[in-house]
């Protein structure tokens, strides 16, 4: 699942900017040919940090409450770690057996990365 969550939230964006459903937004942006990116086209269109709890569904104070880091720290930490690149499962193990934050909150630490 973390492996498209980029793709994941240009189609929720497309969503709410035309109305269409997550099936026809995702087939609408499936259509469109693949372009090459520079690294500086992915910064430009990388989430800013206010948007994080936004894209999450979850606030900042309720994470930080819960787990001692805001949002930002999380996404940080685990693109440090590459888990970007992991599966959900693994993302969830290694939320639970690195930082300890108990099975409920490495599930929705993982959800909300």
């Amino acid at each position: 699942m973390p492996q498209q969550k980029d793709f994941k939230r240009v189609v929720r964006a497309r969503m709410q900017k035309t109305g269409e459903s997550y099936t026809a937004a995702r087939a609408q942006l499936l259509r469109k040919p693949k372009t090459k990116t520079t690294r500086l086209a992915r910064a430009l269109n990388a989430p800013s940090v206010a948007d994080y709890a936004k894209l999450a569904g979850m606030s900042d104070a309720v994470v930080k409450a819960k787990t001692g880091c805001n949002w930002e720290r999380w996404v940080k930490a685990l693109d440090k770690l590459g888990a970007d690149r992991l599966s959900h499962r693994e993302v969830a193990t290694l939320v639970n057996q690195k930082f300890e934050v108990g099975p409920w909150w490495g599930q929705m630490l993982t959800v909300g990365y």
